[in-house]
C-alpha cells in the first residue's frame, strides 16, 4: 500500500474509531502512521464489539483498497482467540491495543484502540508459510496467494477438511474450498448440520443450503418448536417462504400450535401473519379458523376493510358476508354513499345488488 493510501486508510479508520471508542486515543495512535511490518501480504481495518464478559466478541475485518473497503468479514470468536487482547482492556477506558488472530491460512496482526466494549484499528495479514503446501499434500491443490487470502478471511482451514472427511464428503478442490469459504460454509456450519443429523450429498449442496440461510441456528430453532426431522427440502422451502422459528413462536402465542409445516408455509405465503391475526381478532374475528382467515386474506378482507364497513354502519358481519361484500366491490365508502342517497341503511344483500347493477333503482 502506497504512503498516500495508508494515510487515507488511517483517516477513514480514525473517523470510524472515533465514533466507536472516543476521538483522542485513536487519532493519536493512527496519526503516527503504521507500526506493523512492511512485508505482510494484506492490510485493512478491524472493528470489535463486546466486553468479554460472555467470553465472546464480534470481530469485523474489512479488506480492499483504502478508498473502497469492499469486503467485510464478520466473526463471533472466543476472546482467547484474540491473542494479546484482554477482557479488562475491552471493559476499561479507551487505550492502545495490539493483538493477533491466528487462522490456519494466516495471522491477522492488529493494532488500534479499544475500550468501553468497542474498538477499531488497522490490521495486516501474514500468510502462513506451510499452509499452501499442506493443502496440496491433502489433495486439495495449491492455492494462489489471492485464494489463500480469501481462505484466511473466511477462517477456512484444516479442521474443516477433517470434518468433511469424517462426514464422508469428497475432498474439495481448491476452487471449491475457496467458494465454500466465500459462502460461509465453515467448520461450525458443517459440524452444526451433522449435529442435527444432516449430511448432504455434495459440497455444492452445502453451499446452496448455506446461501438459502438454512443454518444450525435455523434448524435448532425449528427443532425446539417441535419441528424435528424435517427433510432438507422442507427446510429449504420453509426458509425461502419465511417460516422461521420466530414466526412459528408467534403463531403459537396466538394459540395456533403444532400446525403441519405445509400449512405454515401456506399461511405465510398468503400473508396470514401474527399482525393480521391479531388485527382481525380485535375486530371480532378471534374465533375464526385459520382456513377462514386464509380465505379472507386472499379476498382482501383485512382489519382496515372491516373497520371501514363498521364505520358505515355494517357491524358484526360474519366473515363470509365480508368476503362476499368485498368480492362484489362493496366497501365503506360505497355503503355510506348508498345510505346517504337512500336516507337509511339498507341490508347488505341489497347493498350488493345495488353495486352489481350500478346504482339505486
Amino acid at each position: 500500500m502506497r504512503p498516500a493510501s495508508i494515510r487515507t486508510a488511517l483517516g477513514r479508520c480514525a473517523r470510524l474509531g472515533a465514533r466507536l471508542v472516543g476521538t483522542a486515543p485513536l487519532l493519536a495512535l493512527l496519526a503516527a502512521g503504521p507500526t506493523l511490518g512492511a512485508n505482510l501480504e494484506k492490510q485493512g481495518q478491524w472493528m470489535i464489539t463486546g466486553d468479554g464478559e460472555t467470553g465472546e466478541v464480534d470481530l469485523t475485518l474489512a479488506e480492499g483498497q483504502a478508498r473502497n473497503w469492499s469486503h467485510w468479514h464478520e466473526h463471533s470468536l472466543p476472546l482467547d482467540r484474540l491473542k494479546g487482547l484482554t477482557a479488562e482492556q475491552l471493559r476499561g477506558p479507551a487505550g492502545q491495543v495490539h493483538f493477533e488472530v491466528q487462522h490456519d491460512a494466516g495471522t491477522f496482526v492488529c493494532e488500534g484502540t479499544a475500550g468501553r466494549g468497542r474498538g477499531a484499528g488497522l490490521f495486516e495479514l501474514q500468510l502462513a508459510p506451510g499452509f499452501a503446501a499442506e493443502l496440496d499434500r491433502r489433495g486439495v491443490g495449491r492455492p494462489t496467494e489471492d485464494q489463500e487470502i480469501r481462505l484466511a478471511f473466511a477462517d477456512v482451514g484444516l479442521a474443516l477438511l477433517d470434518e468433511l472427511k469424517a462426514e464422508r464428503y469428497p475432498t474439495p478442490a481448491i476452487d471449491q474450498l475457496v467458494t465454500m469459504g466465500d459462502h460461509g460454509v465453515d467448520l461450525d456450519y458443517v459440524r452444526g448440520l451433522a449435529g442435527f443429523g444432516y449430511r448432504l450429498g455434495s459440497l455444492e449442496a452445502l453451499v446452496r443450503l448455506r446461501d438459502h440461510g438454512v443454518d444450525p441456528g435455523f434448524i435448532g430453532g425449528l427443532s425446539e418448536a417441535g419441528y424435528r426431522g424435517l427433510t432438507l427440502q422442507e427446510l429449504l422451502t420453509a426458509r425461502d417462504h419465511g417460516v422461521d422459528p420466530r414466526y412459528v413462536a408467534q403463531l403459537a402465542d396466538l394459540g395456533h400450535r403444532d400446525l403441519p409445516m405445509s400449512q405454515l408455509i401456506m399461511l405465510r405465503d398468503h400473508g396470514v401473519d401474527p399482525a393480521y391475526i391479531r388485527g382481525m381478532a380485535t375486530l371480532g374475528m378471534s374465533d375464526v379458523s385459520l382456513q377462514a382467515l386464509l380465505r379472507s386474506r386472499d379476498h382482501g378482507v383485512d382489519p382496515k376493510y372491516i373497520a371501514d364497513m363498521a364505520s358505515a354502519g355494517y357491524r358484526d358481519l360474519g366473515i363470509e358476508d365480508l368476503i362476499r361484500a368485498r368480492d362484489h366491490g362493496v366497501d365503506g365508502r360505497f355503503a355510506r354513499t348508498v345510505t346517504a342517497r337512500a336516507g337509511a341503511r339498507v341490508p347488505l344483500e341489497r347493498l350488493i345488488q345495488i353495486r352489481d347493477h350500478g346504482g339505486l333503482d
